[in-house]
């Protein structure tokens, strides 16, 4: 057999096994979104209704309460975006880093962990999906006002789309919120497959963002990131009060990260490695974006011991 016919034999191999691995990785996200449905409880399961303005949304003594709103991330603008706050879906779900804030004790403040459902599929004429989620922010912001919660005691968390949203919100609605935590925002899909006008749509976005005289926000990007690499998000760093923490992706802090096969690090902050080394920096982010405490109560230490579970409060979206 010749050199040239060992060649041929090769590539076809590797294009076999290109187009296997792209199978199996169809597969397997079908499998995991299907598990993933089928264990959402009935009352976050994603509803149409759901992105409607909160009506019924309410705080017990919100006063006493430091607001955390989580924002999960977006799919393609033709489909629904997929909504889990209870579950384990990376992007869609609350990640532990997240999750555990809710009860913790932050300048006299117990913390609440609010993960409302944005992202309905865009109809031709519709403004884009990111232009919407802004909107449903700022509407869900008036509803916590209205209920009584100090927009100075409010933190918008968000994955990707959402960390991006809140970003753009903050240049339209400036001093709505305290600060903004974005891990890996993103906008217009992963960078190497982005259209030419969507890429337009990026950087416009991107300098709108950058024209904010001032946004009080922890930005976190990953190396490697098939979406926003910490290159890309440089831009970020340029705006007043805002840090940018540059992570890379096989360790953080000495810690390993275990990054599951067909994965990569536009997920990091669901991962282990990312919640065992970066909680007390949000913690301490929120310590140092809040009032120092005047008063310490003697239930303090005890709110922190609570099951986390049980202080993720869903959102719940009434037409």
């Amino acid at each position: 057999m010749t050199h040239l016919n060992h060649n041929g034999i090769h590539k076809t191999i590797r294009r076999q096994l290109r187009h296997l691995i792209k199978t199996s990785r169809v597969v397997i996200l079908m499998i995991g979104c299907l598990h993933a449905k089928a264990n959402v409880p009935n009352e976050v399961t994603t509803k149409k209704s759901q992105w409607q303005n909160p009506r019924s949304l309410s705080i017990a003594d919100p006063k006493s309460k430091a607001v955390v709103l989580f924002l999960h991330g977006s799919v393609v603008e033709k489909l629904d975006d997929t909504c889990d706050p209870s579950g384990a879906t990376p992007g869609f779900s609350v990640p532990d880093v997240v999750r555990g804030l809710a009860g913790k004790q932050v300048s006299g403040l117990e913390v609440v962990v609010l993960a409302p459902c944005h992202g309905r599929a865009t109809q031709l004429g519709e403004p884009r999906k990111i232009d919407q989620r802004v909107d449903a922010i700022e509407q869900t912001l008036q509803e916590l006002t209205r209920t009584g919660v100090d927009p100075s005691q409010i933190f918008l968390v968000g994955q990707s789309a959402g960390g991006w949203a809140a970003l753009l919100h903050q240049k339209r609605h400036p001093g709505s919120v305290n600060s903004v935590i974005a891990f890996a925002p993103a906008f217009a899909g992963k960078k190497r497959w982005r259209p030419d006008d969507w890429q337009q749509r990026h950087e416009k976005q991107s300098a709108e963002i950058m024209s904010a005289r001032r946004i009080s926000a922890l930005v976190f990007a990953f190396e490697n990131d098939e979406y926003n690499t910490p290159e890309d998000l440089e831009f970020l760093s340029r705006i007043q009060g805002t840090t940018l923490l540059r992570l890379p992706e096989k360790t953080i802090a000495g810690v390993v990260c275990e990054i599951p096969f067909f994965s990569s690090s536009h997920s990091q902050a669901y991962r282990e490695c990312f919640t065992n080394t970066q909680s007390d920096v949000l913690l301490n982010f929120l310590r140092q974006h809040l009032p120092p405490e005047k008063v310490a109560g003697s239930e303090a230490s005890q709110i922190g011991t609570k099951n986390t579970d049980e202080l993720v409060v869903k959102a719940t979206f009434k037409p």
